[in-house]
């Protein structure tokens, strides 16, 4: 009787596959529905409509829940309790199975696959989307591509750029970075359309060059402090009595911030709350720190590619843990600031 009923049920199933392209969709929604009713009947030590001293609680109708899944998206069923108490871990379980999916996605990403494929890929695998566009929707940060070059060049960042771009980068409102000649060159060339903030960090780093090596007083520290100004117009006002006041005893380097600030006060175009994240490049100086670690460790890697092997690894770690996340910055602040520019030009 067993193995009859065996063959039925394989039967069955394989009637679900044969007759219908989302038949494995069905058997895995239907098994996963299954398990939600019974974890509930655990739970209140009774099954539905069973009368027993041993029961526990009572159901009290179901919740629609979503499961996004590599055979695509499950539409369950979640069963509640009156009390409120029924918690299950199905999802949870499943989604650290499914944790495996998404590392391979975000590895294809900084390999430098590009959206297009990636978009493609994954709607065959999971009937579901995860594009480039739509997770920078969610305001995250991302690592979009690692690469190796022998120089920092125009040349070598300007074939990285436009990699980039022919993997479907686009809207590029932003670029930060050190004062490095050969990356803003190709960033002025591959992407015009981004205005560029050089790092304040860096540039005060640099100051250090136009100045005495002893030079004991507050001359830097209160330069760093215009940084923290709530809009161009103040910052501007703290600049010009700061060079009032540091000018006769160090006209080096006053005559220096005179003619490079500007390119630091970039950011003072964007929403105030956007400030902290985009005025340096602080936000990839863990990241930096930790390759340099990893890489000591080694020191001599038998050839390029297992260097560029074990970066990529740590590389894809870091985008996991910041897509997993807090949002990073609200685009919505970005929408709003640029409504009221045009508003106030009008």
């Amino acid at each position: 009787m067993t193995k009859t009923e065996g063959k039925t049920a394989s039967a069955a199933v394989k009637d679900i596959l044969l007759s219908n392209p989302d038949g494995l969709r069905e058997v895995i929604r239907t098994v996963m529905q299954e398990v939600l009713e019974a974890e509930m009947d655990e739970a209140l030590g009774a099954a539905k409509g069973e009368r027993t001293p041993e029961r526990l609680g009572y159901r009290s109708g179901h919740y629609g829940r979503t499961l996004i899944t590599r055979v695509g998206k499950l539409e369950l069923r979640v069963p509640q309790d009156r009390s409120g108490h029924f918690s299950t871990e199905l999802f949870e379980r499943y989604q650290r199975s499914e944790r495996a999916l998404v590392a391979t996605l975000a590895e294809m990403y900084v390999q430098g696959v590009s959206t297009r494929k990636v978009k493609a890929i994954t709607e065959e695998l999971c009937g579901h989307a995860f594009s480039a566009s739509s997770i920078s929707a969610i305001n995250k940060r991302q690592i979009l591509s690692v690469e190796m070059a022998g120089r920092e060049s125009r040349s070598a960042w300007k074939d990285f750029l436009v990699r980039l771009k022919g993997r479907g980068l686009k809207g590029v409102e932003l670029v930060v970075s050190d004062d490095h000649a050969g990356l803003v060159a190709a960033i002025g060339e591959v992407i015009p359309e981004a205005a560029w903030q050089r790092c304040y960090v860096h540039f005060l780093r640099n100051a250090l060059d136009h100045l005495p090596r002893k030079h004991g007083d507050d001359c830097l520290q209160e330069l760093r402090w215009l940084y923290d100004r709530r809009d161009l117009d103040e910052a501007k006002a703290d600049l010009a009595a700061w060079l009032g006041k540091w000018s006769v005893r160090y006209p080096r380097l006053t005559s220096w911030v005179e003619e490079t600030i500007e390119q630091t006060l970039t950011f003072f175009r964007l929403p105030r709350q956007h400030h902290k994240h985009l005025k340096s490049t602080n936000m990839l100086e863990r990241l930096n720190e930790e390759i340099r670690r990893r890489t000591y460790v080694v020191r001599i890697f038998p050839n390029t590619e297992s260097c560029l092997r074990l970066v990529r690894a740590l590389a894809v770690e870091t985008h996991e843990n910041w897509m997993e996340a807090n949002r990073y910055i609200n685009m919505d602040d970005l929408r709003e600031h640029k409504k009221l520019a045009l508003r106030q030009a009008a």
